[in-house]
């Protein structure tokens, strides 16, 4: 009996590169977002230094550029928070992606076990009448 060969071998290889590549782009996604929350943490911690720093001084040109300071840093902050949503909803998109690639190569992947599966069984029923054969022919 010839060895077992999967005829959609070439779409299962194509469905599992899909999947690597929607699991890649899904990772760069959740990258940018963690990118953007550190960004988000940074822009926070000095926006309490400076605001700490505000109250120290007394020269009024000082506070006056802690103030823009602080007003420049509440608008990197509301940047980072429209440009986090915008790519949290992009993880969501790209997660739903690589699920659904996920759901192709599986199909396939059970597919194929079911199928070597039903392989198995006919190659050993071969096996046991060859033998069954071999077993009777000196009888007769």
């Amino acid at each position: 009996m010839k060895a077992f060969v999967f005829s959609l071998e070439k779409v299962l290889e194509l469905r599992e590169f899909e999947e690597r590549q929607c699991e890649i782009e899904l990772g760069k996604a959740i990258g940018e977002v963690t990118r953007l929350q550190q960004e988000l943490k940074k822009t926070a911690a000095q926006r309490v230094i400076y605001t700490q720093s505000r109250y120290d001084t007394s020269n009024l040109e000082s506070i006056r550029a802690v103030e823009h300071y602080i007003t420049r840093l509440d608008n990197q902050k509301e940047k980072y928070i429209t440009e986090m949503a915008s790519a949290e909803l992009v993880v969501e998109k790209k997660r739903k992606d690589y699920e659904e690639a996920l759901k192709q190569r599986k199909v396939l992947t059970k597919l194929k076990e079911k199928q070597l599966i039903v392989y198995k069984k006919e190659k050993n029923k071969k096996e046991e009448q060859e033998i069954d054969d071999i077993i009777i022919e000196p009888l007769i």
